[in-house]
């Protein structure tokens, strides 16, 4: 599939890019201010205007990565989970690509006492800080495009903190930490399973004690299972 990864110079671009681009046809962008010459990503500034709008068409899934994409300060965070994803959202409606998913966090519930399982039915209680609200406005975002407009989205909740490496790894720090060998998984499931209409999903390691549930990404994309042709392309690339 013809696949467009946002922010793709930003840790979780990186992962996304490499995760796809060993069995897709991955274009990578970013802002101007941080894409460079020579380096394979296509400096867009995510305008509504006719270069967001050639950017998009064709593509069959747009990834867009909140969390752990680029910093700045709180209005710079806020504009760029909103209204640039907005612009993302309304050239894909325009364009005919019929899914886009969010990286999103679940540090957006980690305001729940640790020992309680939650699920994706239970409300977010983001912090005041910058990239987690702006992160949880993003989210809003994504979900009224699916219920208002025909285009499917897909939210992933990523564990945290995310790892580098496998699940062994993440099973050395925390119960609510992801591997980046599980975020590529979860990405590369995620798009092979295609849209449909508004999903939420819940994704960590399968680490012992796991602080989030996983069953809507196994019965949604088949997350945790470890397929042969995916397991650890994210740090193997």
């Amino acid at each position: 599939m013809k696949l467009l990864v946002t922010s793709a110079n930003s840790r979780l671009g990186q992962i996304a890019g490499k995760a796809l681009s060993a069995t897709h046809d991955v274009t990578l962008t970013d802002l101007p201010q941080f894409a460079a010459a020579g380096d394979g990503v296509v400096a867009n500034d995510l305008n509504h205007d006719e270069a967001m709008d050639d950017l998009v068409t064709g593509m069959d899934v747009v990834i867009f990565p909140g969390i752990e994409s680029h910093t700045g300060d709180a209005s710079w965070l806020i504009d760029h989970h909103t209204r640039r994803s907005y612009n993302v959202l309304r050239a894909c409606v325009d364009a005919g690509v019929p899914h886009a998913i969010y990286l999103s966090t679940l540090q957006l519930l980690d305001d729940y006492e640790e020992r309680l399982t939650v699920s994706e039915r239970w409300r977010p209680l983001p912090s005041t800080e910058d990239e987690i609200l702006a992160v949880h406005l993003g989210e809003y975002v994504f979900r009224e495009y699916a219920r208002e407009e025909p285009i499917s989205t897909t939210i992933l909740r990523l564990g945290f903190p995310i790892i580098d490496g496998d699940r062994a790894g993440a099973e050395s720090v925390g119960s609510a930490a992801v591997a980046t060998d599980d975020v590529g998984l979860a990405i590369n499931a995620t798009v092979e399973a295609g849209g449909d209409g508004y999903r939420l999903l819940h994704i960590q390691s399968p680490v012992p004690n796991a602080r989030y549930l996983l069953g809507n990404a196994e019965l949604a994309i088949g997350f945790p299972e470890q397929k042969e042709s995916l397991a650890g392309e994210g740090a193997a690339r």
